[in-house]
């Protein structure tokens, strides 16, 4: 049975259920990431890796992502809205992934 994965920053693959782990771990170091999206994304980048891409400027980079950025909920969501509409297309290669991964994750929650 093939588990769902999640990409991380790096482009790594891990099993979804490391998220959920991610975040209880950047629950357990600080429980401001329950009270914010943003917070929890930060914390969960954090763990992955983030201040290692950005060196110094990772405090840049979240202040900039606390107070300036779209969400990413609200650009992934646009996104889909304007996919579904043909206002944008993803290439073939990406639709068929997605397809596949869509389907991955149908088979595994069927079986639990």
């Amino acid at each position: 049975m093939n588990l769902p994965v999640q990409t991380d920053l790096f482009g790594n693959s891990s099993v979804i259920s490391d998220i959920e782990s991610k975040i209880l771990n950047a629950y357990r170091d600080n429980r401001a990431v329950a009270d914010s999206d943003r917070t929890l994304i930060l914390a969960v980048w954090r763990l992955e890796g983030l201040a290692e891409a950005l060196g110094e400027k990772l405090e840049a980079f979240s202040e900039w992502f606390q107070s300036m950025a779209s969400s990413t909920e609200t650009i992934t969501r646009a996104g889909r809205k304007l996919r579904s509409a043909g206002v944008i297309k993803q290439s073939a290669e990406v639709a068929e992934a997605r397809r596949q991964l869509a389907e991955s994750h149908r088979q595994y929650w069927r079986h639990r």
